[in-house]
């Protein structure tokens, strides 16, 4: 699953209750042109053995948000690159990824 615009553009996706499984590079990957926004909201879904599970492009405004996922088995689970920024309500499982389990610093945010 990419998530990409041009530059100056806003790209949202919202994933819901997926299985994102086997790719050789990222399971979501938010990307885009200088400029460009680009929002993901991953909830409630099971993101296992990528080569990333979760991978932020520092080439933009990336936003993703994460509630209710299982992030694991994924070389690297979850990858907050500089100018990104991944908020976490705090009830993801983020564990047992073969090298490290976050890349970079999450922000946590309140479930209401």
């Amino acid at each position: 699953m990419s998530v990409s615009f041009v530059q100056g553009g806003i790209a949202e996706a919202h994933i819901q209750n997926c299985t994102i499984t086997g790719n050789s590079n990222a399971g979501v990957w938010v990307v885009g042109a200088p400029g460009s926004t680009n929002v993901a909201t991953v909830s409630n879904s099971l993101i296992v053995s990528n080569n990333f599970g979760i991978y932020t492009d520092p080439s933009a405004a990336n936003i993703v948000r994460l509630t209710g996922n299982t992030i694991s088995r994924n070389s690297i689970g979850v990858v907050v690159n500089p100018g990104a920024v991944v908020k976490s309500a705090g009830d993801n499982v983020i564990d047992g990824n073969t090298t490290i389990d976050v890349s970079g610093s999450m922000t946590s945010i309140t479930k209401r």
